[in-house]
């Protein structure tokens, strides 16, 4: 997007250019390409969270712990229920693929 934008600015010196001239019949006035590159600004600026290994490793217990139940939890709904729809509302089962109509080629 930053490229877009200073490209756009170098090629247009002008406001009658025919590229200034097109992008202000869509809407992309000089105004709103200003707009545009201070976002991207403001975007690229914001500095990423750091990481602690506390912080990980708290997530990755929660998350064996997570997937420890999902485990158990699905084990149990594929014993008890038996109804094919009812497993595949669920998440646990599959849809079987509709079979092709006898003497048609898939």
């Amino acid at each position: 997007m930053r490229t877009l934008l200073d490209w756009l600015a170098e090629s247009e010196s002008a406001e009658q250019s025919p590229i200034a001239q097109k992008l202000a019949e869509r809407g992309l006035t000089i105004a709103e390409r200003r707009r545009l590159s201070d976002l991207l600004a403001l975007a690229t600026s914001v500095e990423a969270p750091a990481v602690t290994d506390d912080t990980t490793a708290d997530r990755d217990h929660a998350l064996l712990d997570l997937y420890n139940w999902y485990a158990d939890w699905s084990t149990t709904a594929r014993i008890l229920i038996k109804r094919k729809d009812h497993r595949c509302s669920l998440g646990i089962g599959e849809k079987r693929a509709k079979r092709a109509a006898a003497g048609v080629a898939a």
